[in-house]
């Protein structure tokens, strides 16, 4: 279930992105990449 909105996250970032939502994006995209850190430490173990 939340690899789902991970990856919905994920997507979002396709979206073009204004200068006024750049920082919120980036902060989007940081969640997506610790997320999926995340998931790899896990599945790791």
């Amino acid at each position: 279930m939340t690899s789902n909105i991970l990856n919905y996250v994920c997507s979002a970032n396709d979206i073009h992105i204004t200068e006024e939502e750049d920082g919120f994006y980036r902060y989007l995209f940081a969640l997506c990449f610790l997320g999926f850190a995340l998931k790899f430490y896990i599945l790791k173990y």
